[in-house]
């Protein structure tokens, strides 16, 4: 990986936690977004830095729910809104989680035919992101949960010359959800 095609395993490390530089930052997400073999280096990367909690969370969820069952205590249920959904704020809605950071497409850009790639920086802490994509309407048109950050969508699916728009939640250990804000891109006529 550190031949002068590739990043340096320093800057990879860096990036992984979050001290490389704003603009080293930028280089090593275009090349990620453009390169397999150094995205499929950074997932692997981040998947053994992030401890792997999901049997551990099933468990202890399962224990609190029988153990509440047993003792007759309440168990409370989120509230859901219109259609079944679960109401939840989007974007910096926590003081303390910043929003996921889009990379590509640009807010208000116009992506050519052939195809859409979405980019976003990482999240030190997320083992998981969920991109969704919905018409002008708001209605959900694709969503897909990754990894890594970057997401390639064949634009035959999309209607020519409309308007989408599409967020990134980066998914984190403890529950909590840091979303970005809602960006919007066209298609080409």
């Amino acid at each position: 990986m550190n031949d002068d095609r590739h990043l340096k395993t320093e800057d990879l490390t860096a990036y992984l936690e979050g001290t490389l530089p704003a603009d080293r930052a930028v280089t090593a997400e275009t090349h990620l977004a453009d390169c397999d073999e150094c995205r499929a280096d950074f997932v692997a990367a981040r998947r053994a830095l992030l401890p792997d909690t999901s049997r551990k969370s099933y468990w202890i969820a399962g224990t609190a729910l029988a153990a509440a069952v047993l003792l007759g205590i309440p168990i409370l249920w989120p509230t859901f809104g219109p259609a079944g959904r679960i109401d939840v704020e989007r974007g910096n809605s926590a003081p303390t989680l910043e929003p996921v950071m889009i990379v590509e497409p640009a807010d208000g850009g116009l992506v050519p035919g052939g195809g859409v790639r979405f980019v976003w920086r990482s999240v030190a802490e997320a083992g998981q992101y969920r991109l969704t994509l919905t018409d002008s309407t708001g209605a959900r048109i694709w969503s897909a949960d990754r990894s890594d950050t970057t997401v390639a969508l064949e634009t035959p699916g999309l209607a020519k010359g409309a308007a989408y728009y599409w967020l990134v939640d980066a998914l984190l250990p403890d529950g909590r959800i840091r979303s970005s804000t809602t960006h919007r891109f066209s298609t080409a006529p």
